[in-house]
């Protein structure tokens, strides 16, 4: 039965493949990884967000040979290409995403923007840290987002495997790569807190504060642009991004985005890759298939 089943989804998702593209002209998929790790390393903690650097180089492959890559920083100027794009933004500023996941850009040719929480540099994420120990339920994240509004316990025990591709890169490892061609860096809150817990007040001061230790340390690379930190964008999306004169700012959920029918650009959609995903979904996904609008 098992084998059965197999073969009817394989001939299914082989059909889906032939289908005419749902992508239209003015449309661009906003891609949003987390970390990249090597293929023989062992995966700790949340294991959803650490994607193999194999895969991964795939994945680059498949999205070059299809549409090209521009930086996020570009989306909305004028004279972009009428044809379909992408774009490849990591979150979190992974040791892993910005040595692994950023050569492979580079070898690649693609443009990549990474979002930096700079309280968060050079630790184990808190997240990582839960899920490893086995307290990160849906209950467990549900009351840390609303009770503890999200920002990281520096007291936490516990340990993940991996050592240093698991952390948050340090300041040092970010001003490495900072002078890379096609590197940016983008605001994705101070203490990575969630903004859907604070009023505009402090939402506004977490991000302000990130737009200007980016713009003191890292001018040439920082881009305004936002991603909600756990992809949560707050009832006062248009506001925030108004007191803070950020350009656009992306949640983690939908998909592709129609530069040319876009209402709000505070609430952006983008397409988080899981770690699990196959190259045939991937492909579907690329093609406007499985992937809200």
């Amino acid at each position: 039965m098992s084998a059965l089943r197999s073969s009817i989804r394989s001939a299914i998702t082989s059909a889906a493949l032939h289908l005419p593209s749902r992508v239209k002209t003015g449309d661009c998929l906003v891609l949003s990884y987390h970390n990249i790790v090597p293929d023989d390393s062992p995966i700790g903690g949340d294991v959803s967000l650490h994607l193999r650097l194999s895969s991964f180089r795939r994945q680059l492959e498949i999205v070059s040979g299809c549409m090209p890559i521009v930086p996020v920083s570009t989306l909305f100027d004028d004279g972009q290409p009428e044809r379909p794009c992408a774009a490849i933004t990591f979150d979190d500023a992974y040791h892993g995403a910005v040595t692994l996941g950023l050569h492979a850009c580079a070898e690649a040719g693609a443009p990549a923007t990474v979002f930096i929480s700079p309280a968060l540099l050079g630790q184990v994420p808190h997240w990582d840290v839960r899920a490893g120990l086995g307290s990160w339920t849906a209950l467990d994240r549900k009351a840390f987002l609303e009770d503890d509004r999200g920002i990281a316990s520096p007291s936490l025990p516990g340990t993940v495997p991996q050592g240093a591709l698991m952390r948050i890169a340090n300041f040092e490892e970010l001003r490495l790569i900072a002078v890379k061609e096609n590197v940016s860096f983008g605001n994705h809150t101070f203490h990575h807190a969630n903004l859907q817990a604070l009023d505009l007040a402090e939402a506004v001061a977490e991000v302000r504060s990130t737009q200007e230790w980016l713009d003191m340390n890292f001018s040439e690379a920082s881009v305004p642009f936002l991603a909600y930190p756990y992809g949560l964008a707050p009832d006062f999306a248009e506001a925030l991004a108004a007191s803070t004169r950020i350009r656009g700012a992306f949640r983690v959920e939908g998909g592709w985005l129609n530069r040319k029918r876009l209402v709000a650009r505070a609430s952006l959609p983008r397409w988080n890759v899981p770690s699990s995903i196959n190259e045939d979904s991937f492909r579907l996904r690329l093609n406007g298939y499985l992937c809200q609008r």
